[in-house]
């Protein structure tokens, strides 16, 4: 069964969603540990430590905090690459 164009460009970027919304959460993260400065104390943080303080500061929506424009990008991105 061959698919139309638009479906394949559907299917793909409905994937792409899917696939960075489960690494979101994880790639904020990374962000996060990239911009930390070292205080006199040289302090080090891990991105485990950056996961916890925001689940417990900002609940479960804080992992996903900036995830709307990501989002667009992605569909965008993806929808263009599979048709």
């Amino acid at each position: 069964m061959k698919l139309k164009p638009s479906e394949a460009a559907l299917i793909g970027c409905l994937g792409g969603l899917f696939a960075t919304a489960c690494v979101y959460p994880l790639d904020l993260a990374k962000s996060k540990v990239g911009a930390h400065v070292k205080t006199a104390k040289k302090e080090s943080i891990s991105a485990l430590s950056v996961l916890r303080s925001t689940l417990l500061e900002h609940g479960f929506g804080g992992l996903y905090k900036g995830f709307g424009g990501r989002a667009v990008q992605c569909f965008a991105e993806d929808f263009i690459f599979f048709w």
